[in-house]
């Protein structure tokens, strides 16, 4: 998952202005298309990240409630 992120971001980095630019002006199209060859990357490791997670908060639950109400 950190891979995809990582190229994400650096893709973002580089095309910052025009993005937000483009956004601004409701053009998602031309976002999708430059994000798109991560489209499927994110989705096959995001239910593989989010398993992990479920996992963790299982086995660590006291801290988390304890985080939720400090």
């Amino acid at each position: 998952m950190i891979t995809v992120l990582e190229g994400v971001h650096k893709i973002y980095l580089s095309n910052a202005k025009i993005i937000n630019r483009k956004l601004k002006n409701g053009d998602w199209e031309y976002v999708q298309k430059l994000f798109k060859k991560y489209d499927k990357a994110f989705i096959d490791k995001h239910e593989q990240t989010m398993n992990i997670l479920e996992d963790f908060v299982r086995r660590y639950t006291d801290d988390f409630v304890r985080f939720k109400n400090d």
